[in-house]
């Protein structure tokens, strides 16, 4: 017979918050929520709740989330929005948003990985889909416009005529060849040159 935990024992209650709130790291009102629903006592659920207060850190743990999620180029938004599920205070998580500065939320790091990843995809991909699929995503809507200038300023000429030369290699019509290279959102003018 499978063993079912007494959750209106204080002990046991106290077990599983302690459990439940180090594994997940959700708010302290997701944290009663659960208890309330596992234990059905509202008291028992703010005596646990009393008797473990000292060892709640929810300012740490949402500084710690939105660190993570930024370091994930989470536009602010999205943070908003995903901590806001998790029952954390929209005032906490706009107070803890506000104290980083823009340089927090572009790092070198990030801008040097979103940009390799950008460039790898425009090997696959046209550019107009590649955007769209990253702001999806709920990417940095302003880091990605950004690193798209940058990208397509230093390497729009190499990637056009490569596009081309690949495609004059697999002896696709000319008619084709211009079909696919509008889909990649070049203009004809960009890479008439290139068809000889």
């Amino acid at each position: 017979m499978k063993y079912t935990p007494d959750y209106t024992n204080f002990q046991t209650l106290k077990g599983y918050a302690l459990r439940y709130y180090f594994k997940y790291n959700i708010s302290i009102s997701k944290l009663e929520s659960k208890l309330l629903e596992k234990s059905k006592n509202q008291k028992l659920t703010k005596d646990v709740l009393n008797n473990i207060n000292s060892l709640l850190q929810e300012e740490n743990i949402l500084a710690n989330k939105i660190n993570t999620l930024i370091e994930s180029w989470k536009s602010k938004k999205f943070i908003k929005i995903k901590l806001r599920q998790k029952w954390f205070k929209e005032n906490d998580i706009n107070e803890i948003i506000d104290s980083l500065s823009d340089t927090d939320t572009s790092s070198q790091s990030v801008k040097i990985h979103l940009k390799k990843h950008i460039n790898e995809m425009l090997l696959k991909k046209p550019l107009k889909n590649i955007v769209f699929s990253l702001k999806q995503k709920w990417y940095d809507n302003s880091l990605i416009d950004e690193l798209i200038n940058d990208i397509w300023e230093i390497n729009q000429e190499n990637l056009i005529a490569n596009t081309v030369e690949n495609l004059l290699n697999k002896w696709i019509p000319k008619e084709k060849i211009v079909a696919k290279i509008i889909l990649k959102w070049f203009s004809y003018n960009e890479f008439k040159k290139y068809l000889k």
